[in-house]
């Protein structure tokens, strides 16, 4: 089981789980009906985001203690309800995580669809809802860097 689901369900603390993420899977042994029957919430990440009619911008909101808290009280409760395992250390077709059934993912991509900064992006898919900008014009920026540099050593190699 990933670091970051052990922090989830009980196993370490979510920053301790979060610092290893990264690392292999761990070998500690869990009770099965300690986790079977696990809840929790789901926030949509486009619910992070709100408009503010001031500044015309998308406002990232993840860092608003008083928002999140009222979305998570407001999010989609789920529950743990089976764990897969796989047979052998073979790998195959089961992955690391947590599953939802095809009804939840649809539901999201819905959801997803339906929201305000989807559409406002989708009104306007060559502008980037987040910066104003044209994502020519943000790839271009990335480029300048790239333009100086390779001016710099042409001219130092004069």
């Amino acid at each position: 089981m990933r670091s970051y689901y052990q922090g989830t369900l009980g196993g370490k603390s979510q920053s301790g789980a979060q610092s290893g993420a990264q690392s292999a899977a761990s070998t500690a042994t869990y009770d099965y009906s300690a986790i079977l029957g696990t809840t929790f919430r789901r926030v949509n990440a486009f619910d992070k985001y709100t408009w503010d009619d001031t500044y015309k911008v998308w406002t990232d909101r993840s860092s608003d203690t008083d928002y999140m808290k009222k979305l998570v009280d407001g999010g989609q409760q789920l529950t743990i309800s089976g764990i897969v395992k796989p047979n052998s250390d073979k790998g195959g077709a089961l992955r690391q995580g947590i599953a939802y059934t095809p009804a939840l993912t649809y539901q999201i991509i819905e959801e997803a669809a339906a929201s305000s900064i989807v559409k406002a992006q989708r009104a306007k898919p060559d502008v980037d809802v987040f910066t104003g900008k044209t994502f020519k014009e943000l790839a271009d920026k990335q480029k300048e860097p790239v333009r100086r540099l390779r001016y710099v050593l042409a001219v130092h190699r004069g």
